[in-house]
């Protein structure tokens, strides 16, 4: 997703990095993958949400390893938090 919205010129996409985002989903809850696991695309519409309303949490999230923080300046929580916004406004749910 990231990738398409670089394509389509969203620049908080370019703001963050493949294993950050890798990252920031692994901070998610288990429950959002775990709800409804072979409806891929309500797994993906709820990590979206999740991304976007715990956007406020992000200076707590650690990277994949576990042991260094994701965002660990004001202006890694901004770049974020600017994705988590972005993604929510280009991602549009159609459960059809």
């Amino acid at each position: 997703m990231r990738e398409i919205m670089d394509d389509n010129r969203v620049f908080d996409a370019s703001r963050v990095s493949s294993f950050g985002l890798e990252s920031l989903v692994w901070n998610l809850k288990d429950s959002c993958f775990t709800e409804y696991p072979t409806v891929l695309w309500y797994v993906f519409n709820k990590v979206v949400s999740e991304i976007h309303s715990n956007a406020f949490a992000l200076n707590t999230y650690f990277e994949v390893n576990g042991i260094k923080k994701l965002c660990p300046d004001d202006r890694s929580v901004a770049a974020y938090s600017d994705f988590a916004n972005s993604l929510k406004n280009f991602y549009e749910y159609e459960a059809d």
